[in-house]
Parts: C-alpha cells; sequence; structure tokens
C-alpha cells in the first residue's frame, strides 16, 4: 500500500504505476538540457523523472504553514532589490523567469 504522500513507482515501458493509483501519460515540452539534467537528478536521488514532477506539482499545492518564520538572512535581504516603477514583484519574477529560460 503507498503511503499518503507516495508517488509510487513508475514503470516507463508499460506506462503505469505499480501501486494503488493508475498513471496518466503527460507530454511536455522542455528543453532538451533540462531533460537529461532531470534524468541526472532522478538517478542520483533513485526515483525516477514522473515521480519528481508529481512530488514537485503536489508541493505547488501545498499552503504555507502558518507558523513559517523566514530566515534570519532573508530577512536582511528583504528590500533590496529596487523594482522598476510601475511593476510589482510578480511581473518582474515573471520577466525574470521569462528572460532566463528563453520564453516570450
Amino acid at each position: 500500500m503507498l503511503a499518503k504522500n507516495d508517488v509510487g513507482t513508475y514503470n516507463e515501458r508499460e506506462g503505469i504505476r505499480v501501486g494503488e493509483l493508475a498513471m496518466t501519460k503527460l507530454t511536455l515540452s522542455v528543453d532538451e538540457a533540462v531533460v537529461e539534467r532531470a534524468k541526472e537528478i532522478a538517478q542520483a536521488n533513485g526515483t525516477s523523472v514522473s515521480a519528481m514532477f508529481s512530488r514537485f506539482v503536489k508541493s505547488m499545492d501545498s499552503p504555507i504553514p502558518k507558523d513559517f518564520k523566514i530566515g534570519p538572512l532573508t530577512r536582511k535581504a528583504t528590500g533590496i532589490a529596487k523594482l522598476p516603477p510601475g511593476k510589482d514583484y510578480k511581473e518582474a519574477l515573471a520577466d525574470a523567469l521569462a528572460e532566463k529560460y528563453g520564453i516570450d
């Protein structure tokens, strides 16, 4: 039986999960270097890219705990960067990520 947060074992050749839940195939368009790095990370951690992706998505769905405390280094860095006039931090972050990953 799989634990609540366990993503099980994925059989890539058969396209199914070995465990309780059925798997649905998902095709993503990703830069080749990202795919290779994801495979390396998965292998180094004894898991699959599918399992890593599943854990990532589940982690993004988790709310930040109310008792979450910002570390002292982060607190000191707060306010160092100045945003361009008329832009909020979400727009600035989106622009920076788009530039970094070559997304238009």
